[in-house]
C-alpha cells in the first residue's frame, strides 16, 4: 500500500507517513547496530503535532541504541 503525506524528519534519520487520507501518521526509522526498522504509531492525525512525537520517538531511539 502506497503512503501518503510522507516526510523526512530530522535529517532523513526517519520518515513519518500515512498509509490512508486523514489515517494515523507513523514513523519509521532505521537502527543500524540492530540491522532493523522500527515503526511506531504517532496516534495523531494532525502533522505539525506527528512531526513532534517523531523527533522524541527519534531521539529515545538513538539515546537508547547508544546505552
Amino acid at each position: 500500500m502506497p503512503h501518503i503525506d510522507a516526510s523526512d524528519v530530522m535529517d532523513g534519520r526517519a520518515q513519518i507517513y500515512r498509509r490512508s487520507e486523514g489515517g494515523i501518521f507513523q514513523v519509521s526509522l532505521w537502527i543500524p547496530s540492530a540491522k532493523r526498522r522500527v515503526r511506531q504509531s504517532l496516534k495523531t492525525t494532525d502533522p505539525g503535532t506527528a512531526r513532534e512525537r517523531a523527533m522524541a520517538v527519534v531521539l529515545d531511539k538513538l539515546a537508547s541504541e547508544k546505552a
